[in-house]
């Protein structure tokens, strides 16, 4: 199925108490928002629009050959973010637009494609809302769900939000809309009479009201969670690692304290490459078989060949190219050589 996705990221992240918005923090040595392109290209989709901050123009993201860049000028709540992005779509663009979060940087291209199955089997659907539980938390907006099972009605934000219905179970953590759908009700959507916001969540509501039928499926909470403190971001890292050294068991690479390595997202090992004790891939870093790498290694930008022999204690710097069967040791630093 043809999609194209917009993901509002304009958000200052005050929480984070950072100059930083919170969208370039980074985890797995790339901005949160980065990960989150790379799901969308991951689940296909062809064009993508991220909503920014004009105030950081400046600020490069790893994917910007990838995206298309526009710049929310004044903040005036999700939907408009989301107005923002969707005029910058082609007219010709695809018939069914993920709105995607800035700050949920664990989303998988799994997971976004689970959404776009469930647009193909209920050809009559209008949103399918991505859900993930949150009981007992009354800081994030809530699903209130439709009578039929998986359906929903609305999405009200936190803020928003009456005591009734704060033990309301499900959050919202991102949407697949109907272009048509998008198109009609982006210009309905009110203020928030509590906060003066435009709200995307809205869209849910004026599509229910309008007699079109709107799903949503639940997700992994430990993959959607959205980062808004240092403690989130720190946990978010942590998964990123767990998932990483995951990734490269299975594909046949050794690691002899898994727990001890840290990986960036371009770090790519070969089958057959030994990692020891305490190493850290900075990122942009290829490793090809047979190589072993020893304990407190400390390596970015580099090519490194087969069956060589690094470290321990070894830096390799942006711009080295070790070649087959080299052997470097202890307290070695090399860049921009062969």
């Amino acid at each position: 199925m043809f999609s194209s996705a917009v993901i509002p990221a304009a958000g200052p992240g005050s929480r984070l108490k950072s100059e930083i918005p919170k969208v370039y923090h980074k985890i797995g040595g790339v901005a949160l928002v980065d990960h989150v392109v790379a799901a969308a290209k991951g689940a296909g989709c062809r064009e993508i629009v991220t909503v920014l901050n004009p105030k950081h123009r400046d600020i490069k993201l790893k994917f910007d050959s990838d995206i298309s860049r526009v710049y929310q000028e004044i903040p005036k709540g999700t939907a408009d973010a989301v107005r923002c992005g969707f005029e910058a779509l082609p007219d010709d663009s695809a018939p069914w637009v993920y709105v995607l979060y800035g700050d949920i940087p664990l989303i998988t291209p799994e997971t976004l494609l689970k959404m776009s199955k469930v647009a193909e089997k209920y050809p009559d659907t209008a949103v399918i809302v991505l859900a993930m539980d949150a009981s007992g938390t009354s800081d994030l907006g809530k699903l209130e769900p439709a009578d039929e099972e998986g359906t929903v009605k609305s999405i009200i934000e936190a803020k928003d939000i009456s005591d009734s219905r704060k033990t309301l179970p499900l959050c919202n953590a991102g949407m697949l809309i109907r272009r048509d759908i998008l198109e009609k009700f982006l210009k309905e959507i009110k203020p928030s009479p509590v906060t003066g916001e435009f709200y995307i969540t809205e869209i849910v509501r004026l599509a229910w009201e309008a007699g079109h039928v709107c799903r949503y499926i639940k997700g992994n909470s430990e993959e959607l969670g959205g980062i808004n403190t240092r403690a989130e971001l720190a946990a978010s890292e942590k998964k990123f690692q767990e998932r990483e050294r995951q990734k490269h068991l299975d594909n046949g690479v050794t690691l002899v304290a898994p727990e001890t390595v840290f990986f960036s997202c371009d770090t790519f090992l070969e089958s057959d490459v030994t990692v020891h004790p305490y190493v850290v891939f900075l990122g942009n870093v290829h490793v090809k078989s047979g190589t072993q790498i020893g304990p407190f290694c400390v390596i970015e930008g580099s090519e490194i060949g087969a069956n060589v022999q690094a470290g321990p204690f070894s830096r390799l710097r942006t711009g080295t190219n070790l070649l087959n069967e080299v052997k470097i040791g202890n307290f070695v630093e090399i860049k921009n050589s062969i």
